[in-house]
């Protein structure tokens, strides 16, 4: 009995420190309220020594007593963290969720993210998982044992400002045009679009003649729910390449896995991952302009007889979004607009990048190899594609010991599709 005893002490003492420690965390009632149930618990603590240890009774009412207590802190700390995630939900993980976040938390907390600690931590948390629960539940421990108390799910709202850096170095790089995209950061968006032709006669406004009755408009409503899907990438490194300081290993994560996150993304944006529908692997959550309806997407399809420019012009006509327009194509076929020759025996000149672009009526044009033999030319207005989830990269780092690798992958919740009619436009390649 004595035993059980000691371990209910221990129990109390490391879980009253911890407390402690975070309640530098809280403010207002909710602090006030969480002090008060530990100022409860240390009672009880104190009160062991007037109990008898041989007494099951005495113990069995002990431990129900430090549950109630226990209960009552946690209420007011799982209070805390609500509004927390609460903001990161109503503003989607930007700056004014940090700046909120930080009046919550206090300076301390704040510091801390900004400290060489915190981003040591977190590689330490990396370096000690095995899976991405067991990196968020590390980071999470970490955070609490410096005064941060956040709820599950919400620990990408909390990275250190080394890593949020490294991401917004990778995210913000000139080229990645993910980051002009409708991002909403919601967990999820309907939309819902009213498809009827404006210029019938059922959708036009009308005028009234004295004594007759209204017409009703005529309106055809079509919807879609963006729910994000996890999508990930891993790389192997064997030990003897592995960078062993924390900054060689952010940047490598931020150059290389980010990265490449970014350009599976950005293919299945624009013509699809590729994969069968029953494969594992296959990237669900994220709608392809070339496989969108005729609601959203005009197709147009090459003819060996016409000219590619006339037909680029053509298709680009078929974009009735607002908004300026991006136009993908491969470096071949953007180097069949630049070239000219004034006559068929002068010698060809091939102009500016951004003189054909000009010709085109297009804000910008972005050389990819990624649409393949299928599709010569594909063109959006990148803010009229929403996307769901996050832009923050959950990492995770284990070992498999019998080939001394290390693996890492970077994963994030991500969705998106098409929002705006006619926001986008598709040259296929002849059949």
């Amino acid at each position: 009995m004595k035993k059980k005893w000691n371990a209910m002490a221990k129990y109390l003492d490391d879980r009253i420190a911890t407390i402690e420690k975070s309640l530098n965390a809280l403010s207002g009632d909710a602090k006030t309220a969480a002090t008060e149930s530990l100022n409860q618990l240390k009672t009880l603590r104190q009160s062991m020594n007037d109990l008898a240890e041989d007494d099951p009774d005495s113990l069995d009412q002990f431990k129900q007593d430090v549950t109630d207590a226990l209960e009552r802190i946690d209420k007011r700390m799982n209070e805390f963290a609500s509004q927390i995630e609460a903001l990161q939900e109503r503003v989607g993980g930007n700056e004014e969720t940090e700046e909120a976040a930080n009046k919550l938390m206090g300076k301390k907390a704040a510091n801390y993210l900004g400290s060489e600690a915190a981003t040591h931590d977190f590689c330490e948390a990396m370096r000690n998982s095995k899976n991405g629960d067991q990196f968020a539940a590390n980071w999470r421990e970490r955070l609490s044992s410096n005064g941060i108390t956040i709820a599950e799910g919400s620990e990408d709202a909390f990275l250190p400002d080394a890593v949020r850096g490294a991401i917004q170095d990778a995210w913000e790089k000139p080229g990645n045009w993910l980051a002009r995209l409708k991002n909403t950061g919601a967990k999820a968006f309907q939309i819902r679009l009213n498809s009827s032709d404006q210029t019938a006669e059922g959708s036009r406004a009308k005028g009234h003649q004295k004594g007759a009755s209204k017409a009703d408009e005529s309106l055809t409503f079509v919807a879609k729910k963006v729910t994000p899907q996890m999508i990930y990438k891993k790389i192997p490194i064997d030990n003897m390449t592995i960078f062993e300081d924390d900054g060689s290993l952010l940047r490598y994560i931020a150059s290389e896995l980010v990265s490449q996150w970014q350009i599976e993304v950005e293919r299945a944006i624009l013509v699809g991952d590729g994969r069968q529908d029953n494969s594992p692997n296959k990237i669900s959550s994220v709608e392809a302009v070339v496989d969108a309806t005729s609601t959203y997407v005009t197709k147009v399809t090459h003819s060996e007889s016409e000219k590619l420019i006339d037909e680029i012009v053509t298709m680009l006509e078929g974009i009735k979004a607002e908004g300026n327009i991006t136009l993908f194509i491969s470096k071949p076929t953007l180097n069949q607009l630049r070239r000219i020759m004034l006559s068929d025996t002068s010698t060809p000149q091939y102009v500016a990048q951004s003189i054909v672009a000009e010709q085109l009526g297009v804000a910008e044009i972005i050389t990819t190899s990624l649409l393949g033999d299928d599709y010569l030319a594909i063109a959006m207005v990148l803010d009229k594609y929403v996307t769901v989830g996050s832009i923050n990269p959950a990492f995770v780092e284990w070992e498999d010991y019998n080939t001394n690798t290390k693996y890492y992958r970077v994963e994030i919740p991500f969705g998106g599709a098409i929002e705006a009619p006619k926001s986008a436009a598709v040259l296929l390649a002849a059949e």
